[in-house]
Protein backbone atom coordinates (compact mmCIF):
# COMPACT_ATOMS: atom_id res chain seq x y z
CA UNK A 1 0.00 0.00 0.00
CA UNK A 2 2.59 2.57 0.77
CA UNK A 3 4.23 1.59 -2.52
CA UNK A 4 0.63 2.35 -4.14
CA UNK A 5 0.20 6.02 -2.20
CA UNK A 6 3.67 6.53 -3.35
CA UNK A 7 3.03 5.74 -7.24
CA UNK A 8 -0.57 7.88 -6.40
CA UNK A 9 1.06 11.09 -5.51
CA UNK A 10 4.12 10.86 -7.86
CA UNK A 11 1.20 10.53 -10.98
CA UNK A 12 -1.39 12.42 -9.87
CA UNK A 13 0.59 15.31 -8.52
CA UNK A 14 3.20 14.66 -10.33
CA UNK A 15 5.82 15.53 -7.31
CA UNK A 16 9.15 13.42 -6.42
CA UNK A 17 8.46 12.17 -3.02
CA UNK A 18 12.07 12.39 -1.93
CA UNK A 19 12.25 15.97 -3.13
CA UNK A 20 9.52 16.56 -0.82
CA UNK A 21 10.47 14.61 2.01
CA UNK A 22 14.09 17.26 1.31
CA UNK A 23 11.66 19.87 1.61
CA UNK A 24 10.66 19.03 4.83
CA UNK A 25 13.76 18.37 6.33
CA UNK A 26 15.17 21.63 4.75
CA UNK A 27 12.06 23.27 6.66
CA UNK A 28 12.54 21.33 9.71
CA UNK A 29 16.08 21.96 9.90
CA UNK A 30 15.69 25.59 9.10
CA UNK A 31 13.13 25.98 11.95
CA UNK A 32 15.28 24.29 14.33
CA UNK A 33 18.44 26.98 13.43
CA UNK A 34 15.88 30.22 13.52
CA UNK A 35 14.80 28.86 17.13
CA UNK A 36 18.23 28.46 18.09
CA UNK A 37 19.87 31.51 16.62
CA UNK A 38 17.32 33.77 16.43
CA UNK A 39 13.80 32.68 18.82
CA UNK A 40 15.78 31.79 21.68
CA UNK A 41 18.29 35.12 21.79
CA UNK A 42 14.78 37.26 20.31
CA UNK A 43 12.56 35.51 23.15
CA UNK A 44 15.73 36.37 25.87
CA UNK A 45 15.73 39.67 24.59
CA UNK A 46 12.16 40.24 25.13
CA UNK A 47 12.10 38.53 28.60
CA UNK A 48 14.95 40.46 29.97
CA UNK A 49 13.57 44.02 28.23
CA UNK A 50 10.59 43.01 29.96
CA UNK A 51 12.26 42.85 33.46
CA UNK A 52 14.20 45.88 32.87
CA UNK A 53 11.20 48.04 32.05
CA UNK A 54 9.13 46.21 34.99
CA UNK A 55 12.39 47.68 37.05
CA UNK A 56 11.70 50.83 34.89
CA UNK A 57 8.15 50.95 36.25
CA UNK A 58 9.06 49.71 39.25
CA UNK A 59 11.53 53.27 40.18
CA UNK A 60 9.24 55.25 38.42
CA UNK A 61 6.02 54.21 40.89
CA UNK A 62 8.70 54.59 43.75
CA UNK A 63 9.85 58.40 42.49
CA UNK A 64 6.02 58.78 41.93
CA UNK A 65 5.66 57.82 45.48
CA UNK A 66 8.62 60.43 46.62
CA UNK A 67 7.13 63.23 44.36
CA UNK A 68 4.12 63.07 46.23
CA UNK A 69 5.24 62.83 49.79
CA UNK A 70 7.17 65.58 48.78
CA UNK A 71 4.13 67.70 47.10
CA UNK A 72 2.55 66.83 50.81
CA UNK A 73 5.48 68.09 53.03
CA UNK A 74 6.04 71.25 50.71
CA UNK A 75 1.99 72.17 51.45
CA UNK A 76 2.64 71.53 55.14
CA UNK A 77 5.89 73.12 54.92
CA UNK A 78 3.91 76.03 53.25
CA UNK A 79 0.72 76.06 55.50
CA UNK A 80 3.44 76.41 58.52
CA UNK A 81 5.26 79.61 56.87
CA UNK A 82 2.14 81.22 55.92
CA UNK A 83 1.12 80.35 59.60
CA UNK A 84 4.55 82.04 61.21
CA UNK A 85 4.57 84.74 58.63
CA UNK A 86 0.65 85.55 60.24
CA UNK A 87 1.74 85.28 63.44
CA UNK A 88 5.09 87.49 62.68
CA UNK A 89 2.65 89.96 61.34
CA UNK A 90 0.23 90.27 63.96
CA UNK A 91 3.55 90.62 66.34
CA UNK A 92 4.80 93.22 64.31
CA UNK A 93 1.27 94.95 64.11
CA UNK A 94 1.01 94.78 68.13
CA UNK A 95 5.08 95.92 68.36
CA UNK A 96 3.71 99.02 66.23
CA UNK A 97 0.93 99.99 67.82
CA UNK A 98 3.21 99.90 71.12
CA UNK A 99 5.70 102.20 69.70
CA UNK A 100 3.00 104.34 68.18
CA UNK A 101 1.46 104.38 71.81
CA UNK A 102 4.87 105.02 73.53
CA UNK A 103 5.76 107.56 70.43
CA UNK A 104 2.54 109.69 71.23
CA UNK A 105 3.24 109.39 75.30
CA UNK A 106 6.34 110.91 74.89
CA UNK A 107 5.17 113.37 72.26
CA UNK A 108 2.38 114.54 74.93
CA UNK A 109 4.78 114.51 77.62
CA UNK A 110 7.38 116.78 75.53
CA UNK A 111 4.33 119.35 74.43
CA UNK A 112 3.36 119.30 77.75
CA UNK A 113 6.83 119.57 79.13
CA UNK A 114 7.42 122.35 76.37
CA UNK A 115 4.10 124.29 77.71
CA UNK A 116 4.85 124.38 80.77
CA UNK A 117 8.18 126.15 80.19
CA UNK A 118 6.58 128.29 77.71
CA UNK A 119 4.26 128.84 81.03
CA UNK A 120 7.00 129.35 83.05
CA UNK A 121 8.30 131.44 80.65
CA UNK A 122 4.94 133.86 80.13
CA UNK A 123 5.11 133.99 83.91
CA UNK A 124 8.73 135.20 84.08
CA UNK A 125 8.10 137.71 81.28
CA UNK A 126 4.75 139.16 82.63
CA UNK A 127 6.44 139.36 86.10
CA UNK A 128 9.26 141.41 84.45
CA UNK A 129 7.01 143.43 82.54
CA UNK A 130 5.01 144.53 85.83
CA UNK A 131 8.54 144.62 87.60
CA UNK A 132 9.60 146.99 84.70
CA UNK A 133 5.88 149.29 84.86
CA UNK A 134 6.55 149.24 88.27
CA UNK A 135 9.82 150.78 88.17
CA UNK A 136 8.76 153.17 85.32
CA UNK A 137 5.93 154.21 87.12
CA UNK A 138 7.77 154.73 90.85
CA UNK A 139 10.16 156.60 89.02
CA UNK A 140 7.69 158.44 87.29
CA UNK A 141 5.58 159.15 90.37
CA UNK A 142 9.00 160.65 92.15
CA UNK A 143 9.99 162.50 89.13
CA UNK A 144 5.99 163.54 89.56
CA UNK A 145 6.44 163.94 93.68
CA UNK A 146 9.52 165.95 93.16
CA UNK A 147 7.51 168.57 90.98
CA UNK A 148 5.03 168.72 93.85
CA UNK A 149 7.35 168.73 96.69
CA UNK A 150 8.87 171.66 94.94
CA UNK A 151 5.45 173.28 94.44
CA UNK A 152 3.61 171.67 97.53
CA UNK A 153 5.40 170.77 100.60
CA UNK A 154 3.18 168.27 101.90
CA UNK A 155 5.01 164.99 102.31
CA UNK A 156 1.79 163.23 103.52
CA UNK A 157 -0.46 164.30 100.79
CA UNK A 158 2.14 163.18 98.24
CA UNK A 159 3.26 159.72 100.01
CA UNK A 160 -0.72 158.94 99.64
CA UNK A 161 -1.01 160.19 96.12
CA UNK A 162 2.01 157.70 95.18
CA UNK A 163 0.55 154.74 97.09
CA UNK A 164 -2.28 155.11 95.40
CA UNK A 165 -0.46 155.37 91.88
CA UNK A 166 1.49 152.63 92.63
CA UNK A 167 -1.95 150.20 93.83
CA UNK A 168 -3.83 151.49 90.45
CA UNK A 169 -0.54 149.81 88.48
CA UNK A 170 -0.70 146.61 90.30
CA UNK A 171 -4.09 146.09 89.40
CA UNK A 172 -3.33 146.29 85.70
Amino acid sequence: MSFSIYNLVESALQIDVWVLVAHIIAVTILLLVISFFAWKPTKKYINDRKKSMQEEISKIDESKKLVENNIIESKELKMKSIDEANKIIELAEIDAYSIKEKIKNEANVDAKHIKDMANEDIVKKEKELRENIENEVSNLAIELAESLIKKNIDKKANKKLIDSLIEDIKKI
